[in-house]
């Protein structure tokens, strides 16, 4: 009864605060987070209900109920007003409430799963054919020091930079590829896509490892 009176930014804090202190967050609270999140979904601002997915997500708890109702906040929200990111944490429930789900991979498809999948793979693609240039990939380390230090790879047509709605994470196309083979789900263009960039990418690095080494090209 206490949890229901905190603001979903408050919640989000208290979520966190278990990981960065090395340690996981009592199943209790999970699991009373967990119903909040199913209750307040289409309330909450979407920024919180990303970052509550994806901590329910990252503990293994995400489930049908879960998805379902973000899901729903998440099409009433738009999908085209999400960051990459976002779409990832949406991605990465999905694939694991599939996971845990008990019909068999062959037999009774998630429907409401399977079509937000589709959903969210259509949607990158849409952001990556808004210019004539196809689809490449470039390394971007971040400059300000308020920012991730890790360095991230980006698909993106044009101009590889975050802020940018057509830039979306390589690591959140590799979560929405998994999401999609714990679902069954088959997307041959997004795979397509997918591949392409994975194989520029290796093509690049074996390159570089070959300059190095004095080889050439």
């Amino acid at each position: 009864k206490r949890l229901e009176s905190f603001t979903s930014r408050g919640l989000c804090l208290l979520m966190s605060a278990f990981p960065r202190a090395g340690v996981g967050v009592p199943l209790p609270l999970m699991l009373a987070a967990r119903r909040l999140l199913i209750q307040k979904a289409h309330t909450w601002p979407w920024r919180d209900v990303s970052l509550m997915v994806w901590s329910v997500a990252k503990m293994g708890r995400a489930n049908r109920e879960v998805c379902e109702a973000v899901g729903q906040a998440a099409m009433q929200h738009g999908l085209g007003t999400l960051h990459d990111v976002q779409l990832g944490h949406l991605a990465l429930a999905l694939g694991v409430a599939a996971r845990k789900d008990k019909s068999p991979p062959n037999g009774d498809q998630w429907q409401h799963g399977a079509s937000l999948l589709t959903a969210i793979a259509d949607e990158m693609l849409l952001r990556l054919d808004r210019a004539d240039a196809p689809a490449s990939i470039a390394l971007r380390i971040p400059s300000s020091p308020n920012t991730s230090t890790l360095a991230h790879y980006y698909i993106s047509n044009g101009t590889h930079d975050e802020g940018r709605s057509d830039t979306i994470r390589l690591e959140n196309v590799a979560v929405l590829l998994w999401a999609m083979a714990q679902q069954g789900v088959r997307h041959e263009r997004f795979l397509r896509v997918a591949a392409d960039a994975t194989k520029a990418l290796l093509k690049e690095g074996l390159d570089a490892a070959r300059a190095a080494d004095g080889e050439g090209p």
